[in-house]
Formats: structure tokens, C-alpha cells, sequence
């Protein structure tokens, strides 16, 4: 069984199709998809393989699909070298299968090929392999990256100047869109001159010039004085990212902790993306012997990483690894590992991976926290949409429902997105997820995360009935104006505080309507009144009284009073919050919420005022919004 580690960042430019064949999308242009999960890894005819399957890559459209497998049936002449590991590649739309962990010959690798990446048309696949026959003169004994390219040729990636492959093992490649840089890490000492560190590095080999470069330095171009791994690079080839727990490559590191790191190729600077937003390092990584994974969009704009680090945003009380967004324009980190309702996830979440547009990324999480519906035991794939702050399942079955107990431990893994959002790739030992009986070997499964429809069932002066155009879309998010979004429907009262809410289809397996349907909150457009009653003048206490009415049915959500003493020389004073403040303008009206959902109330003024004039006034405001008349009140006090 191949072991699903964590791993390098996998990142998709992604618009959608097929796999195995099958269209993972529907192809009449406004046609609804019902949303549903395919097993990839299956061997012609859809028979079950006879090996695992791991480390799914889809290629920027979505025609092709690249993984990893030990079966020896899924693609033409991978039974000739046995049960080892290799690189296979689905075409969608053909049906082509092909071996990548090959040689031009077609004969299969003699040793193990695993981590597939592709670039944006999915012509040309990095790998990682054991195997001694790929290239000519492999005679290292250690792991090599290579490239194969649309004409199936094999690439040396991991070599010397002088074009051998390097002394050591390389491993974790990623490749830029346009297939033109591959980005790696490797033990070699000999793949670029001045290398003494004697530590494992990342680094960046431009295809096209010949050229690799180390990309574990500082700007200044001092050497990491300890190992740097798990490396992506961004779409445009610009930006790469990598984990290290060197302390030269930024001022200032004394955290002692591995950090994630950018390096700008064209500025040839480098900085640090895993602090907080005001800075603040970070005060744990990730767990031995695991490491910190990252990723970025299509500019390099946007990092993801994970950390357990409690110190990157406020109130991260789960003492868990938690996934975060480190925006380097804005100089901004946030939580990415939480529900829909903005609840921190309660267990771990690990190995995310971000689109190219920086909206959607997926990850793995053993939270039971962050979709109910449809979590399954252990870890599950989340897609979190940045802009929506919506958190959706995607590892389910195909009507939606539970995934069942993996077969295996600890199944982690690295899912893969589409730059859409709606397809997800995963792994899974589940024999639920499908019709059929599937195998009960770790297989490479997609998730259609086609996004519902909402629509407007029914509607009255006091509530909304809403439904959506896919029966599996059994749950509804609201959001009232710009809050946080809550569970709601399908019945959804109107009579809540704000101007408008907003509410969203959805349901497990499905991202939330991205549009979702809109009603005012404002129905009731009658004012309500409020009337200060009286203003005691005791020496001890004073206490002003008042009533307010709603005859629009909205309910009274609070009401404000606003204080001002005019003293015996005629300065003015305000009253913010339990304090008198001097003030020039005597007008002035500082109101302040004094009870919430009150018919009759009062609210206590401390003795201390010598006599003089006590200005008051009231003012209420109803669950719809509307505000009432001031009423207001002068007193002398003794």
C-alpha cells in the first residue's frame, strides 16, 4: 500500500471536466450538475484496481488527472514491472491512459515513482522516482526528479552544472504553469556550486536555460544553516515557498521554530509569511516528524500554511495544528481551518492547498467541528471559500452521506482543487463513497462541488421559505448584512437586527450558493416612539424613567439615552459611558444603548452633581431598524 504522507503543496489552475472518461461536469452551458463522487482509480471498464492509490494532481482544466498506484492494471504496460509504485495520467477526454513513470521506450520504471505534479495543459508531469532506468547513467542510488514531457520524453531535473544527477536524494517537486520551472528540495551537495551546509536545500531549475538555482538563502544570499523542505512555487514561476527551521534566513528569527518562508526570483529577496499581522512570530510549528506545508496563488500573493502555533491570530484556543492565509500585500494572517459560523476547528487540520484565484483551499482536518453534516470518523477534506467565509465537506459519498471508518490508520493526505473550487480530489479506503462494491484498497476519489441554486419557496411579512434547485442541498446559510453567517432555513424569520439577509444553499458535498438569494430586514417601515416618564432629582440617586411602544411588530431591540449637565457657569458636560466629559458644543447628543427589548425602563445616574440644569433625552430602536423621534426632558437639580 503506498503511504499518503504529508507532502509538498499541490496546486491546481483548475476550470473543471473529466476523468476515467467520465465528465466530472455537465456540459450544456446553464445546466444544472447534480453534485457526486467518482473513484479515479479503477482499471479499464471501471473494474476495481489490485493495488493503493494515492497523490491525486489535476491539471488546470480538469481534463487530466495524474497519481500515483501500485495496481498493475489501471494503464497499458504498468503490469510489466509488478506491484512497484509509478506515475499514471488519465485523459478525461480521449480516454488516453499513460504511464509517466516510464522510458520513451515504454519500459516501466525499476524502482518506486511517486509525488506527480503537472503543469497547467498537463503536458509536462514531475515526478519523483527510484528507479535506475529512466535516464541514462543513473547511477546515484538515491531518489531523482524528474520531467516528462508531451512527446514523452524523460528529463533529468535534480542534476549538476555538468548535467549528472545529484550525489544525493531530491524529492517534493512542484512545477510552475506554464511547465517551465520545477522547484524541489534535495540532500545533493553538488547541484549548485558553494553548497557546504551540509543540509537538505530547495531548488529552482529553469528548463529552459539549463540553470538551477538555491532558493534556501536570504536576500543577502547566506546559506540555510539548517534543513529547508515541503517547497511550491507560484503559477507565474515567480515566488516560491518552503519550510525551514534555519534562523539566518530573515533578521530577527529567534523563535526558535521552523518558519515558512518566500522567495521573490526576480527580487531575489526573502522574507517570512508565517508571523502574525502585527508581526508577531510564530511560538510552534508542526510536531516532529512532520513538517510545515505551504502554498500559494497563481502571484505568490497569498501563503497557506499549517502551524500549531497559538500566537498567529486572536483567541486560537484549540492547542491544535491550525491552517492560515498569510496575505503578503495587506501584511495580514487569518484563520483558514474554521466552520461556517467562524468556529475554530477542534482538532487538527493539516496540508492545505490554495487555487490560483486565492478564493478556495482545501485541506485535511480531524475537527468534528467544522460540517456536522456529513462528517465522517477521522479526517475528512474541507474546502473553505475565502470571500464567502463558507466551510464545506467534500470527502462524502456520492448521495452526500457519511463517509464511512477509513480501513487503514492515520490516512493523511494532500487533496487537490480545481481554480473554481467545485472539484476535489482525494484519497480514501471508504468502500461507501460509490455505488458498487468498491475495493477495499486506498483509492483516488473526485468530489463534484457543483454549488446550489437558492430560491424563494414562499414569503410573509415575518419569515422567508426557501429551497434550491438539488435536493442534496438539505442546509441553508444566513448572513445578516456583513456578519457572521449562521445555520438557518429552510424557514428563516425576517425579523432580526440589520438591513438585509442573505441566505445560501448548500448541503454536505456542496459549496454554498455563491450568490445566494437577498431580503431586506425592513419590512416594517413604522417608527416606534419613546417617552421619557420622569427624572428623579434625589440627592442620592439619580434615575431616569421611560417607556417606548412598537406598533409596527418588529420589537424593540434597545434604547439609547443621551445626558448633558450644564453647570452654574454654563459649561456643558456629556455623560460617555459612566463618566461626565467637558465638551464645547452643548448640543451635542452622545447616545448609548441603556436596555435592549425594554417597554418600560430606567437607567441610574451616580450623586455626585451640584445643581444645575440635567439635559436628557430618549430615543428607541426597533428589530427592523427604525429609529424614533427624540423625546427629551430638562431638570433642575437641587
Amino acid at each position: 500500500m503506498i503511504a499518503v504522507l504529508r507532502r509538498h503543496p499541490r496546486r491546481t489552475l483548475l476550470t473543471v471536466t473529466v476523468a476515467l472518461g467520465v465528465p466530472l461536469v455537465g456540459v450544456a452551458h446553464g445546466a444544472v450538475v447534480q453534485p457526486r463522487t467518482l473513484q479515479i482509480s479503477t482499471q479499464s471498464g471501471g473494474v476495481p484496481a489490485n493495488g493503493s492509490s494515492a497523490e491525486p494532481f489535476l491539471s488546470t482544466t480538469g481534463r487530466v488527472i495524474a497519481f500515483t498506484t501500485t495496481s498493475t492494471g489501471i494503464v497499458p504496460g504498468d503490469e510489466l514491472n509488478g506491484p512497484i509504485a509509478d506515475v499514471v495520467v488519465l485523459d478525461g477526454v480521449s480516454g488516453e491512459r499513460r504511464l509517466v513513470s516510464a522510458t520513451p521506450d515504454g519500459t516501466g520504471a525499476d524502482g518506486a515513482s511517486t509525488d506527480p505534479a503537472m503543469s497547467r495543459d498537463g503536458q509536462r508531469v514531475v515526478f519523483t522516482s527510484d528507479a535506475t532506468n529512466l535516464v541514462p547513467g543513473d547511477g546515484n542510488g538515491a531518489s531523482d526528479v524528474f520531467v516528462r514531457d508531451g512527446i514523452g520524453r524523460v528529463l533529468p531535473v535534480s542534476v549538476t552544472p555538468s548535467g549528472t544527477l545529484g550525489n544525493r536524494a531530491s524529492r517534493n517537486a512542484d512545477i510552475s504553469a506554464d511547465g517551465r520551472y520545477v522547484v524541489f528540495e534535495s540532500d545533493a551537495s553538488d547541484l549548485v556550486n558553494g553548497d557546504s551546509n551540509g543540509q537538505t536545500d530547495v531548488f529552482v531549475r529553469d528548463l529552459l536555460t539549463g540553470q538551477t538555482e538555491r532558493v534556501s538563502v536570504s536576500t543577502d544570499g547566506e546559506q540555510a544553516r539548517f534543513r529547508s523542505s515541503t517547497p511550491a512555487i507560484s503559477a507565474n514561476g515567480r515566488v516560491v515557498s518552503f519550510e525551514s527551521a534555519a534562523n539566518t534566513l530573515v533578521d530577527e528569527d529567534t523563535n526558535r521554530q521552523a518558519d515558512v518562508f518566500v522567495r521573490d526570483l526576480v527580487r531575489r529577496e526573502t522574507s517570512r509569511v508565517s508571523v502574525s499581522t502585527n508581526g508577531r512570530q510564530q511560538n510552534r510549528a508542526v510536531t516532529a516528524p512532520f513538517r510545515m506545508v505551504s502554498d500559494l496563488d497563481a502571484t505568490g500573493r497569498l501563503v497557506v500554511f499549517d502551524s500549531e502555533a497559538s500566537n498567529l491570530v486572536p483567541n486560537d484556543i484549540n492547542r491544535r495544528s491550525d491552517v492560515f492565509v498569510r496575505d503578503r500585500r495587506e501584511e495580514t494572517t487569518r484563520l483558514v481551518s474554521s466552520s461556517s459560523s467562524s468556529v475554530q476547528g477542534n482538532n487538527d487540520s493539516v496540508s492545505p492547498v490554495i487555487t490560483p484565484s486565492g478564493r478556495h483551499v482545501a485541506f485535511q482536518s480531524f475537527a468534528t467541528n467544522l460540517a456536522r453534516d456529513g462528517d465522517g470518523v477521522g479526517a475528512d477534506i474541507f474546502v473553505r471559500d475565502l470571500r464567502t467565509f463558507t466551510t464545506t465537506i467534500a470527502s462524502v459519498a456520492n448521495d452526500g452521506g457519511r463517509r464511512q471508518p477509513e480501513l487503514t490508520g492515520q490516512l493523511l493526505q494532500r487533496p487537490t482543487i480545481t481554480n473554481d473550487g467545485e472539484t476535489v480530489g482525494f484519497v480514501s479506503t471508504a468502500t461507501n463513497l460509490v455505488p458498487g462494491v468498491p475495493d477495499a484498497l486506498a483509492d483516488v476519489f473526485v468530489r463534484r462541488l457543483v454549488p446550489a441554486r437558492t430560491s424563494s419557496v414562499d414569503r410573509t411579512s415575518r419569515s422567508v421559505t426557501v429551497g434550491a434547485d438539488d435536493p442534496g442541498a438539505t442546509r441553508y446559510l444566513c448572513r445578516v448584512d456583513l456578519g457572521v453567517p449562521f445555520t438557518c432555513g429552510p424557514t428563516v424569520s425576517l425579523r432580526r437586527p440589520g438591513r438585509s439577509i442573505t441566505i445560501r444553499a448548500t448541503g454536505p458535498g456542496i459549496l454554498p450558493d455563491p450568490i445566494g438569494r437577498t431580503f431586506r430586514l425592513t419590512l416594517d417601515r413604522i417608527r416606534p416612539r419613546a417617552r421619557i416618564t420622569s427624572v428623579s432629582t434625589s440627592r442620592t440617586r439619580r434615575t431616569i424613567r421611560g417607556v417606548t411602544t412598537d406598533r409596527g411588530g418588529s420589537g424593540i431591540l434597545k434604547v439609547e439615552i443621551a445626558v448633558t449637565y450644564v453647570n452654574s457657569v454654563g459649561r456643558c458636560f456629556f455623560l460617555d459611558g459612566d463618566r461626565f466629559r467637558p465638551t464645547f458644543n452643548c448640543q451635542l447628543r452622545a447616545f448609548r444603548n441603556v436596555a435592549v427589548g425594554k417597554r418600560s425602563w430606567r437607567f441610574k445616574i451616580g450623586p455626585r452633581l451640584p445643581p444645575a440644569l440635567l439635559l436628557v433625552a430618549a430615543r428607541a430602536v426597533d428589530g427592523s431598524g427604525n429609529v424614533s423621534r427624540v423625546s427629551s426632558k430638562i431638570t433642575i437639580l437641587p
